[in-house]
């Protein structure tokens, strides 16, 4: 019995980084003025294949915004110098087109409402789930791809970041050439390393890749029960370090 081929190609021009696989791409703007917030999301969301920029207040935001385009901008309330809400007015007011997410530890329905009211498309408070803000701007981005693309220029799909010039070498085409390791190989442990770190867009782009080069269900399966293994080894060892914690705080 022979197996059919998969029908789907991975085109080589625009094989250029796992992110050119994945879909609805955008340039996003993060507003807040915590470090380790702004650098969280601003990896998460890289990691995901957006391109990413951050501005630590209000003014730097605004002026960000308003001299280049994104296709996103995710804002904290609560800010110095300009805060979050006043930058919403006079962004929307300026740019009425431009889709915001505001994230905010600000959790009453009052606050939620009166950003709304200002031009806000969507509401989140922290603590939140990277998961949950992840959708959110999949779902917006989408949105705007289908119902906004022409108001902003961009009557064809958003444009992917971290473009290279036609024929110029990029460091992940050649990583996943065939060298010790067949390319079959490579996007197996792709494969396994987006399980590992859980990247579900790493994951849609590293199977269609592995199905691409040949692998099969079995061996992907295979892959996967690898990153299985890593990441209850990993757990264990963590639950050992916090044993391990607890007994010299108790018997310190």
């Amino acid at each position: 019995m022979t197996r059919d081929k998969p029908t789907f190609t991975i085109n080589e021009d625009t094989r250029q980084g796992w992110w050119e696989t994945v879909p609805q791409l955008g340039r996003i703007l993060i507003v807040d003025d915590e470090p380790k917030i702004r650098s969280f999301i601003g990896r998460a969301l890289d990691a995901a294949g957006y391109a990413t920029e951050s501005a630590d207040s209000g003014g730097e935001g605004l002026s960000r915004a308003l001299n280049s385009h994104y296709d996103l901008v995710i804002l904290d309330l609560l800010m110095p110098d300009l805060d979050g809400r006043q930058m919403l007015g006079k962004l929307v007011s300026a740019r009425p087109d431009q889709p915001v997410i505001v994230l905010s530890c600000v959790a009453d329905v009052a606050a939620k409402v009166d950003c709304l009211e200002r031009g806000a498309q969507d509401y989140l408070t922290k603590p939140f789930s990277l998961a949950e803000l992840l959708a959110r701007v999949r779902v917006r981005l989408r949105g705007e791809a289908h119902g906004h693309g022409e108001a902003h220029g961009m009557g064809a799909p958003l444009p992917r970041p971290h473009a290279q010039a036609p024929g110029s070498a990029h460091p992940h085409a050649e990583v996943f050439k065939a060298g010790a390791l067949s390319t079959r190989e490579k996007s197996l442990i792709a494969l396994a390393v987006a399980h590992t770190v859980q990247c579900p867009y790493c994951i849609d782009a590293y199977s269609k890749e592995s199905l691409q080069q040949g692998a099969d269900l079995e061996q992907m399966t295979e892959a996967i029960h690898v990153a299985a293994a890593i990441r209850s080894g990993s757990s264990l060892v963590h639950g050992v370090q916090m044993l391990e914690h607890v007994h010299k705080q108790v018997m310190g």
